[in-house]
C-alpha cells in the first residue's frame, strides 16, 4: 500500500485487474481486516458517481480477485483472503503481510530502543536497520488509488507523519553512532524537503558541528530562523535557540561520546555499504580481501587497495569485508575523508582511533607533525597487538597531507600487528602528489589491488530485480546495462525511481537520467 497497489504471493506479483479492482484492494486493506460496509466500499471506489447496478458490479469485482488472491481454491469452498462477512467485506491477511503495517511496527519497535536511557551500540545499529527496512517499503504515495477519499487523506497524512518520525529517528541513531557525515549529507536533503521541521534542522547542525564543520552548522541554525520566519513569521523554539547557544560556546556537551556497550569498540563507524539488495559480482575480490584477512589474524600486517569510479561499490565491498571481520572477532574502525577544505587534518584517523576507543592525541604543536602520527601508530599498533584490527580509510583522492603521511609511515613501520589495512580511491584521475607516493609505499608491502569495474548482465538483473521486486525482462537489462555501464549506484537509482513510477519501461524511454545519477 506504500505506493502503487501490489500483491504478491509467494514471490509472484498477481494481476490485479482493472483499476478499479485495484482500488477495491486498497479499499479492504486501508480497514486493517477489519470488515467494511458495501456503502462504503462504493464510496471509496466510486466517489459520487456510481453505476447502475453498482452491488452486482461490486460483486463481480469481488469474484474476479478471488481467483487471482486464492488461485487453488476448491470450487463453492468458502474464500479465506478476501471474505464475505456484515455489512460488506474483508481482506484477511496477517498485519505483517500489508506492507503499510509492518511499516508501522517495525518503526514502533525502533522508537522503543532509541526511548531507552542509554541505547547500547548494539541497540542503535538495531534501528538503524529496523528503521532503514521500514523506509525501503515506501514505493509511492501510500494508498494513492484511493484518490481525496477523507478517509485515506487521514491514513495517509498519519503514515507521512510516521515516515518523518522513521527518518529523525534514523538520523538520530546515525548521530549515536558517530556517523555524522554521512547523516549531515542525508539531513541537508531533507531540510530541503520539510523546510518547517526544526528537528531535521537541529539535527543537521548537530552533525555538521561534530564533522568539524561549526561555521556551516551556524549557518543552517541562521537560514532556519529565516525560513521559520518567512513561513510563519515565528522564531525557532527553544531547541535551536539552545544548540545555537552551545556551538557558538562550543559546549563540550555537543561532543559525540561513543555508545556503551560490548560493541563500543572497533564497530563501523559509518556502514554506507550496508542496503537491501545483495552485493553481487564482486565474489573474487572479497575472497582476495578474505584471504588478507586471514593474514592479519594470523599475526601478519596486510594491505589493500580498492579503486573504481564514483558508485562503482567501493564502500560496499570493504563494509562486506567489515562484517566478516567484526564476525571473526576482529575490531573495525571506518575512517572518511572529507571533500570539505576545511576539515582538520588527520580527520579520518580521528575517526579510526575513537573508532577504537583510542584517545586521540594534541595536535596543538603543528610543527611536530611527526610526533603526532607517531603517537597515533603507536596507539593503533598496541591495540592491533592485543587484539586483531581491521581499519578501513576511504576517499584518499580527498584526504589532507597529514593523513596521507600517517598512512605512508603506517606502511613503511608497522609489521608486528595484528593489522589489515583497507583504503580506497577513485581511478581518475590518477593519483598524483602524496597519493601516488602512498601507492607505492603500499605497493612496496605488496597491498591486494583490487580495481572494480562494472556489472554484468546477470548482476544486473539481480540488483534491479531485488530493488524492484520484480524481475526485469531481458530487454530492459540490456537497455540498463548500456546506460549504467554496470554501475552499481546508477543501477539502484534507476530501479528505485522505476519502483515509485511502477514502469521501468517509460523510465528507460526516457532520455533524462534520474536526478541523483546526473549530479
Amino acid at each position: 500500500m506504500l505506493g502503487p497497489v501490489a500483491v504478491s504471493a509467494d514471490g509472484v506479483d498477481l494481476d490485479l485487474g482493472t483499476p478499479r479492482q485495484r482500488t477495491l484492494v486498497a479499499a479492504l486493506a486501508l480497514s486493517g481486516g477489519r470488515p467494511v460496509g458495501v456503502d462504503t466500499i462504493v464510496d471509496l471506489v466510486w466517489g459520487d458517481t456510481p453505476p447502475p447496478g453498482v452491488a452486482t458490479t461490486l460483486q463481480a469485482y469481488v469474484s474476479g480477485l478471488r481467483k487471482v488472491l486464492e488461485p487453488g481454491r476448491a470450487r463453492r469452498a468458502p474464500a479465506e483472503v478476501l471474505v464475505t462477512v456484515a455489512p460488506g467485506y474483508a481482506l484477511k491477511v496477517p498485519p505483517e503481510a500489508v506492507d503499510a503495517h509492518a511499516f508501522e511496527r517495525e518503526v514502533a519497535a525502533a522508537h522503543r530502543l532509541l526511548e531507552a536511557a542509554e541505547p547500547t551500540r548494539a541497540e542503535l545499529e538495531e534501528v538503524d536497520a529496523t528503521l532503514g527496512t521500514a523506509l525501503a517499503r515506501w514505493r509511492g504515495t501510500a494508498y494513492a488509488e484511493l484518490g481525496d477519499a477523507p478517509a485515506a487523506v487521514a491514513e495517509r497524512a498519519r503514515l507521512e507523519e510516521l515516515r518523518l518520525v522513521a527518518l529523525e529517528g534514523r538520523a538520530i541513531a546515525a548521530l549515536a553512532l558517530g556517523r555524522h557525515a554521512t547523516a549531515a549529507a542525508e539531513l541537508e536533503a531533507l531540510t530541503t524537503t520539510y523546510p518547517l521541521r526544526e528537528r531535521l534542522w537541529g539535527l543537521r547542525a548537530l552533525a555538521l558541528a561534530r564533522s568539524g564543520r561549526q561555521a556551516e552548522a551556524l549557518e543552517v541554525l541562521r537560514r532556519v530562523r529565516e525560513v521559520l520566519d518567512d513561513e510563519l513569521g515565528i522564531e525557532p523554539g527553544a531547541e535551536l535557540r539552545n544548540l545555537q547557544t552551545a556551538l557558538l560556546r562550543q559546549d563540550p556537551s555537543l561532543d559525540w561520546a561513543p555508545p556503551s556497550g560490548p560493541d563500543t569498540a572497533g564497530a563501523p563507524a559509518e556502514d554506507a555499504g550496508a542496503a537491501p539488495w545483495p552485493m553481487v559480482g564482486r565474489d573474487q575480490q572479497l575472497a582476495a580481501l578474505a584471504r588478507s584477512l586471514d593474514a592479519a589474524l594470523a599475526g601478519t600486517t596486510s594491505f589493500a587497495v580498492i579503486t573504481g569510479e564514483p558508485g562503482i561499490g567501493k564502500t560496499r565491498l570493504a563494509a562486506e569485508l567489515g562484517r566478516r571481520a567484526a564476525a571473526a572477532d576482529a575490531l573495525v574502525a571506518v575512517g572518511r575523508c572529507s571533500s570539505d577544505e576545511g576539515a582538520p587534518p588527520l580527520w579520518p584517523w580521528r575517526s579510526v582511533l575513537e573508532g577504537l576507543g583510542l584517545d586521540f592525541p594534541d595536535v596543538s604543536d603543528a610543527d611536530d607533525g611527526f610526533r603526532v602520527r607517531e603517537t597515533i601508530l603507536g596507539a593503533l599498533r598496541a591495540q592491533a597487538q592485543r587484539h586483531a584490527v581491521v581499519v578501513v580509510l576511504e576517499d584518499l583522492h580527498w584526504a589532507d597531507p597529514s593523513s596521507l603521511r600517517c598512512l605512508m609511515l603506517l606502511a613503511e613501520s608497522v609489521a608486528d600487528a595484528r593489522l589489515l589495512v583497507v583504503v580506497t580511491w577513485r581511478d581518475h584521475p590518477e593519483p598524483s602528489g602524496l597519493l601516488a607516493d602512498v601507492a607505492e609505499a603500499l605497493a612496496r608491502r605488496q597491498a591486494v589491488r583490487l580495481h572494480l569495474a562494472g556489472l554484468g548482465p546477470d548482476e544486473v538483473a539481480a540488483v534491479v530485480g531485488r530493488v524492484t521486486d520484480s524481475a526485469p525482462s531481458p530487454a530492459q537489462v540490456a537497455a540498463l546495462h548500456e546506460r549504467t555501464d554496470g554501475n552499481p549506484f546508477f543501477l539502484v537509482e534507476y530501479a528505485r525511481l522505476a519502483g515509485e513510477r511502477g514502469d521501468l519501461a517509460a523510465l528507460l524511454a526516457e532520455d533524462d537520467t534520474p536526478r541523483a545519477v546526473h549530479d
